[in-house]
């Protein structure tokens, strides 16, 4: 010891002679560095059932899939994506104009009962003209899960955008 004392009369914090001693005691008491460091871990600690994983144990263990900045950052990937976004809008632009049309027709047809000259249509030209408004409407093909919820997602996203 610097001062000649015992650890209980040494004031010296920094004391050679009595730090091994003095870490000892921290420790027990929960003051010493390690003990604080591993109190922060076990705050992390997460409870069962929180995430589906259970592989996860304590928050910040998560990695990161995929960044936006970067995939905008790649002019490539960044294109391709707005060039499919525009390809999507422009064909529910036209599905809905081709719906709407449809719809005009139909009520032209339902209130009039003619064919436009004065004379009656009669069932098999109704049909007809039914048939050639369903070819002008866009076939898609039977949707998936995954599909039906992008297509309802990006719905949703263009609502959103025109509110």
């Amino acid at each position: 010891c610097t001062q000649k004392a015992c650890i209980k009369c040494c004031t010296d914090k920094n004391c050679e002679g009595h730090r091994d001693v003095r870490e000892k005691e921290d420790i027990l008491n929960g003051q010493h560095i390690i003990n604080k460091i591993a109190d922060a871990k076990r705050a992390l600690k997460i409870q069962p059932g929180v995430f589906r994983d259970p592989a996860f144990q304590y928050l910040g263990e998560s990695i990161l899939i995929w960044s936006l900045r970067d995939y905008m950052s790649n002019s490539k990937w960044r294109d391709d994506a707005i060039r499919k976004s525009l390809r999507n809008i422009e064909s529910r632009k036209q599905a809905l104009m081709v719906e709407k049309e449809a719809e005009r027709r139909r009520r032209e047809k339902t209130n009039s009962g003619t064919d436009g000259n004065g004379d009656n249509k009669d069932d098999d030209s109704v049909q007809e003209e039914e048939d050639s408004n369903k070819s002008l409407l866009p076939k898609h093909k039977k949707e998936n899960r995954k599909q039906r919820f992008m297509r309802i997602m990006e719905e949703l996203y263009e609502r959103s955008k025109a509110d």
